[in-house]
């Protein structure tokens, strides 16, 4: 089973409200923290561009944290194509604007330099976050252009890309 699909088979085991338990909104886990929400959503978009500067994609999700120290565990699953034999497409993670995961790059290539130029990969950008917050939070999934060419997150014909977000608090 892809991520993509474990991640749909996990956010579809929440209420409408987004929680696991509907009685308390709570989930203990193993390690001795609770979950105290968690959000989730799907994108069947895709984002395009030729620009060397990061460009927000359609993935993108908000969280408000209920504690100052609470942790989010932010996962991100999409699609990554560069469109040229030369050249990189670049993604990283944002949270309110400012980068907390690094460049991921995917080199175009095919090795006989012929049409259609076309590099594909499925890629996860995941980290445990600490904002330092209790008001919204916007995760995002950035792309630029490296050299010729177009770089292309979120296109992925079967599951689209998606996010999921999980406050915990210790």
């Amino acid at each position: 089973m892809t991520q993509a699909a474990n991640l749909a088979q996990f956010a579809n085991r929440l209420n409408s409200e987004g929680k696991l338990d509907a009685q308390t909104g709570l989930y203990n886990n193993a390690a001795g923290g609770v979950i105290a929400q968690i959000v989730s959503a799907k994108f069947t978009n895709s984002t395009q561009t030729t620009s060397g500067s990061y460009q927000d994609t359609f993935s993108s999700i908000s969280i408000t944290p209920t504690t100052l120290t609470s942790k989010i565990i932010i996962i991100s699953e999409g699609m990554l194509a560069k469109w040229d034999y030369s050249g990189a497409a670049i993604a990283r993670m944002t949270r309110n604007g400012t980068p907390i995961i690094g460049d991921h790059y995917l080199w175009g290539s095919n090795g006989f330099n012929q049409a259609p130029y076309q590099t594909y990969t499925s890629m996860t950008l995941s980290t445990v976050d600490e904002p330092g917050l209790t008001t919204l939070v916007t995760y995002k999934v950035q792309l630029k252009n490296y050299n010729a060419g177009m770089a292309v997150y979120g296109m992925n014909d079967v599951d689209g890309s998606t996010m999921l977000a999980i406050e915990v608090i210790q």
